[in-house]
């Protein structure tokens, strides 16, 4: 995916899009500090956005603390 060649991404909103699913290499986006995902489908998040350190959730059903478990 196109996606990962974004490695210097800091702010990705994808609000309001109805995803069901994102792709793993959403994880390649290291530099990502805050991910907007209200308005979604999303049931889990892949095991890599573990990768994203610097991430914050908003909008989202996703605490931190289980992001950081996926890592």
């Amino acid at each position: 995916d196109a996606i990962g060649y974004l490695a210097n991404l800091r702010v990705f909103d994808a609000s309001n899009n109805r995803l069901e699913a994102l792709p793993a290499e959403i994880g390649a986006l290291t530099k990502l500090e805050e991910f907007r995902l209200s308005g979604n489908l999303l049931c889990e998040l892949p095991k890599t956005i573990g990768n994203c350190s610097r991430l914050e959730v908003r909008g989202s059903p996703f605490s931190r603390s289980r992001i950081s478990k996926l890592s």
